[in-house]
């Protein structure tokens, strides 16, 4: 019996100490430092920057040079290779009506001139023989007279078939129209195959190069602007989108006018700001928020998705060494315009940083990026 016990006894202490064994296995692994692959647009940099303060606002993108191009002349459209919202280059061909009408006339002042021609040549050879036979006294000088105005005549003939072929030339040109500037096409445009009478609105064109945003502000806050502040713009974008990625356009935009002109209705005042050539993204017709810059100091700035805010304090998850470390952070103002946040102590200017759902990885985790 005792014997049976103390075989039992052996059993138990074995299948505890293989038990210790699995155990410590189980939680050698559970501390080993897991890795993880994510996008390489999921790591940001901390990055210092200028804040701006002032008021935000949302206005549509216009131009300061809008032309209606009509027709010259009466015709048929043969070819409209644009269509509304198109942009078109300066010289870019836009409409091309029925030229045959105006190649006849051409061709009819043509033959009239050579004809001019000829009677002048003819006319001038018959007055040089009526004059040799006037100094001689063949002829009276009667004759001599007749001989001039049969030349004038035909210098007239000349003259008034060149002009017509002139113009001629000039409604031939009016059958091609071309882009005056740079622009894009507005409203509605005329189509392939209209008839269409001499001053027909065809096209309305929007210069690109000189570009403004109409805007509204409350009374109180236009108020407080002036004429040449700098106004920092960007695209409406879609709500889905990650705006913190979406670069700002335009920075050197600036206020040209401040109407004193107030909304009966809705208290606000027109501003127009005017759009330099790097703006050139910006389309015409397009909505754009932005912010008129009246203040402006120096921060590091971070994109609101790196932020965690599932703990009572904010934490943002930094690389080091390509490692997760989690850290606390204080905030400061949120920039709305791009999305994101100012960070007043927590982190170092070029810290690597989490964004989106990687930035709640644990500490410690190894990280790898790759490219989508």
């Amino acid at each position: 019996m005792r014997r049976l016990r103390r075989v039992a006894a052996r059993g138990h202490w074995r299948a505890l100490h293989a038990l210790t064994v699995l155990v410590g296995l189980a939680s050698c692994r559970e501390v080993a430092p897991s890795t993880v692959t994510v996008a390489e647009d999921e790591v940001a940099l901390a990055h210092m920057d200028s804040l701006w303060t002032g008021p935000g606002f949302i206005g549509t993108v216009s131009s300061q040079r809008i032309l209606r191009v009509r027709a010259e002349a009466p015709g048929t459209l043969v070819t409209v290779p644009v269509s509304v919202g198109q942009e078109v280059a300066a010289g870019a061909l836009m409409a091309v009506f029925d030229d045959r009408s105006a190649r006849e006339r051409i061709q009819v002042a043509q033959a009239a001139e050579a004809q001019a021609e000829a009677q002048l040549t003819q006319a001038t050879r018959e007055l040089g023989r009526v004059r040799a036979l006037v100094d001689i006294g063949a002829v009276a000088p009667k004759e001599r007279d007749v001989a001039e105005r049969l030349v004038l005549a035909a210098r007239s003939h000349g003259a008034e078939a060149r002009a017509q072929r002139s113009f001629a030339e000039r409604a031939l040109q009016q059958t091609v129209i071309r882009a005056p500037f740079a622009a894009v096409v507005m409203d509605p445009v005329a189509r392939t195959g209209d008839v269409v009478a001499a001053g027909m609105p065809l096209f309305t064109l929007a210069d690109t190069r000189q570009r403004i945003i109409e805007a509204s502000l409350p009374t109180a806050v236009a108020s407080s602007l002036t004429v040449g502040a700098t106004v920092r713009i960007m695209p409406v974008a879609d709500a889905s989108a990650d705006r913190s990625r979406v670069a700002p356009v335009a920075s050197s935009a600036r206020i040209t006018s401040i109407s004193r002109v107030v909304d009966p209705q809705t208290q606000q005042v027109r501003v127009s700001i005017s759009v330099p050539t790097d703006g050139s993204r910006l389309l015409l017709g397009q909505t754009v928020s932005g912010r008129i810059s009246l203040e402006g100091r120096a921060s590091m700035l971070i994109p609101e998705r790196a932020v965690d805010r599932t703990t009572d304090t904010a934490m943002v998850a930094i690389l080091r060494q390509g490692r997760v470390v989690r850290m606390a952070v204080a905030l400061g103002q949120r920039i709305e315009d791009t999305h994101h946040i100012e960070v007043v102590s927590g982190l170092t200017s070029g810290d690597s940083i989490l964004v989106g759902e990687a930035r709640r990885l644990a500490t410690g985790t190894i990280v790898q990026s790759r490219r989508r």
